[in-house]
């Protein structure tokens, strides 16, 4: 399968709608956009004619097809479940793609039922959340650290979360992912390898290095709930950002998430005074 990606230099207003026409055909494609040089908008995924796709999309001299880098993803399969995740979830959201639209209580209300319908034994679908934010809290100084905990508290305390309808069919990834692990094309850290995670050093806190180091025994390593979380989080992350979600709006959907599950004020309160890195859930999930 040879995958293509179509970059658009500029105006992606005029583009907009034009874009959403090409889901009706082209199965595996998601909107993303450029890391590195111009963060310019993309679509990845596509495997139809050019010719075709171009005459849709109009304007020929806005934008550009490339094919996929393959230097990512350890397997083509891998690749594949990245586009269907990212494509579902810009079913769900892209009509606020671009735009200044999408209400962050509908976010987590979106979040709060996706995480309710991966948990299944413990915190599967509430374990990145606290991860991602945890990490994010280790970068700050200690005066930011109590800063941003005191806005986050008053933020949390304030927000009205909405009951937003459950929009994406989970059976269909988590069938895809159960079978990855199954032909030892998959787990929790791909398409990164632990070895690699390790040499590079690149670790969040201590109790993220330990995690890794004792990944491969771990429970969460081949689970396919966590597994799906993380990945479809990842790809959330890409939505909120082709949402004009504020990058510090991401995390606090990460504290009011796992706030579900771990005492998280607590736990940060500990470590602000006596700089002890100890995680716990609630008791009522134990």
């Amino acid at each position: 399968m040879n995958f293509a990606q179509i970059i658009f230099n500029s105006d992606i207003e005029y583009y907009k709608t034009k874009i959403f026409e090409l889901f009706d055909t082209e199965k595996y494609m998601f909107i993303d956009r450029e890391y590195d040089g111009e963060h310019r908008i993309r679509i990845r995924g596509i495997l139809g004619d050019k010719n075709y796709i171009s005459d849709i999309l109009g304007k020929k001299n806005g934008f550009v097809f490339i094919t996929e880098p393959d230097d990512f993803f350890e397997n083509i399969e891998q690749f594949i479940l990245y586009c269907n995740i990212h494509n579902m979830l810009d079913k769900v959201w892209c009509k606020h793609y671009f735009a200044n639209t999408a209400k962050l209580e509908d976010v987590i209300g979106f979040c709060k039922e996706m995480a309710e319908n991966i948990t299944v034994k413990s915190d599967e679908g509430y374990n990145s959340h606290f991860s991602h934010f945890w990490g994010f809290f280790h970068t700050l100084t200690h005066y930011q650290k109590t800063r941003i905990l005191r806005i986050f508290q008053k933020k949390y305390q304030n927000i009205k979360i909405t009951e937003y309808p459950f929009a994406i069919d989970i059976k269909t990834p988590l069938n895809t992912i159960e079978k990855m692990i199954t032909m030892d094309k998959l787990n929790f850290f791909s398409p990164q390898s632990i070895n690699r995670i390790v040499e590079n050093g690149e670790f969040a806190s201590k109790i993220h290095e330990r995690t890794i180091r004792n990944a491969a025994e771990s429970e969460f390593y081949k689970s396919k709930h966590y597994i799906l979380n993380r990945w479809y989080l990842n790809a959330l992350y890409v939505a909120l950002m082709l949402m004009n979600i504020p990058v510090i709006d991401k995390y606090f959907i990460n504290y009011v998430m796992a706030m579900e599950k771990y005492p998280v004020d607590e736990i940060c309160e500990m470590y602000l005074k006596t700089g002890e890195e100890k995680l716990w859930k609630r008791e009522n999930i134990v």
